[in-house]
């Protein structure tokens, strides 16, 4: 294995990393907490999982895309506060890193947003609707074509980790 290589620095080895967190924790009847994980990880399955990406790596078509999470086409609705505009809106697309959706005013990537997701429209008996919120940066801003609405921008929108737990936890949410 290199010696400059940093597991801690490569998302798809903190993913496995806190895949055996949950397994050991779950052998043990404790928590044992993520740097344990990491350094018993890394002991353990390390040089073996950095040999096999290096050798997956070599193998790949430069030019095929991949996608390390499923998106999926569903339409949520969105209310985003950014500085002091209010947006209302819906998802364009979903995956386990975070959502995109197209608004209509021009905003600045790394803006800080305040976002809440509606996972179910509220039902007959009054029960309120599933809502997330979350605050995170604007990660990508695109400028679409002028369509008769106006000005239309696509963004993307991370999840912070506790989302992206959540959405583990309860994957039914993108699936119905």
């Amino acid at each position: 294995m290199e010696s400059n290589y940093s597991f801690l620095n490569d998302t798809l080895a903190i993913h496995e990393i806190r895949k055996h967190k949950w397994i050991e924790s779950e052998k043990q009847g404790r928590e044992i907490g993520f740097a344990t994980a990491a350094v018993d990880w890394i002991k353990k399955y390390g040089q073996k999982w950095h040999l096999s990406r290096a050798e997956h790596q070599q193998g790949a078509d430069p030019f095929s895309e991949k996608r390390q999470f499923r998106r999926f086409q569903r339409k949520f609705p969105l209310q985003i506060k950014i500085k002091n505009k209010h947006i209302e809106c819906q998802t364009d697309n979903i995956n386990l890193l975070g959502l995109a959706c197209t608004i209509p005013a021009s905003i600045n990537p790394d803006d800080t947003a305040d976002v809440t997701i509606l996972f179910q429209k509220p039902d007959a008996q009054r029960k309120p609707a599933n809502r997330i919120r979350f605050q995170t940066r604007i990660a990508r801003v695109s400028n679409l074509s002028v369509a008769r609405q106006g000005r239309q921008f696509n963004i993307f929108l991370p999840f912070p980790e506790e989302i992206k737990d959540f959405i583990r936890g309860h994957s039914e949410i993108l699936n119905n």
